[in-house]
């Protein structure tokens, strides 16, 4: 080293330095490299996506499994008795709020009010119950129903519980029935008369009363 001349040796050093400097510093990098060393995968991440997946897999599983169940069943469309309890179906009526004579053509064969209905074609009057067993004021009613004055058979009386209102839709379409008790006196006309709570059999008969002399056709 002592032999070569002091040009060459700092040119030798500056060589190397630069050799160096390219190595650690100035050499291209591979891109590849820095993106996995920049992004790595935070923990759990990994399990995280796969739970995802699974979680999709069986919502799948169980959308496929509620619709052949709805297939065979013919969907979800039943309601309770209980809902018509407390409000009948409104439907169409006929003058003043009477029931339509279009009603007893119409009646359907599971109907429980089609003898109700036969009774009103005979011109007589339906007096038409519903009530609760469990109820004080029920039972009360349900005697003075009972004892009602049928005027010589001219008067059907029929008592039903208050969650079976559906069942005589021909009958409450036409009216509402939102409590019990509930007395619906329907006179020939098809006009419907309720009578709500408690009463006796003293003020039927003369709902009774009343109804049939309003029936009667006026003397000319």
């Amino acid at each position: 080293m002592d032999q070569i001349s002091p040009p060459f040796r700092i040119a030798i050093v500056a060589m190397l330095a630069v050799c160096a400097l390219w190595f650690t510093v100035l050499k291209p990098k591979d891109p590849g490299t820095d993106t996995a060393a920049s992004d790595p995968t935070a923990p759990g991440v990994t399990g995280l996506s796969n739970d995802v997946t699974a979680a999709k897999g069986a919502a799948t599983k169980s959308d496929a499994a509620n619709a052949k169940v709805q297939a065979a069943t013919g969907g979800v469309e039943a309601k309770a008795d209980a809902t018509a309890t407390t409000k009948s179906k409104p439907a169409t009526t006929g003058k003043n709020g009477g029931i339509a004579p279009s009603t007893t053509a119409k009646a359907k064969t599971t109907d429980a009010s089609a003898p109700l209905l036969r009774a009103l074609d005979r011109k007589d009057t339906v007096v038409l119950l519903f009530w609760n067993r469990r109820g004080s004021d029920d039972r009360a009613v349900r005697r003075a129903v009972r004892a009602t004055a049928r005027h010589h058979g001219h008067v059907l009386v029929k008592a039903a519980p208050v969650a079976q209102v559906a069942r005589y839709e021909a009958i409450t379409s036409g009216v509402q029935v939102l409590q019990s008790p509930t007395v619906l006196v329907i006179g020939p006309d098809r006009k419907a008369r309720a009578v709500t709570g408690f009463t006796t059999k003293s003020e039927l008969d003369q709902v009774v009363s009343d109804t049939l002399k309003a029936a009667k056709p006026a003397k000319k």
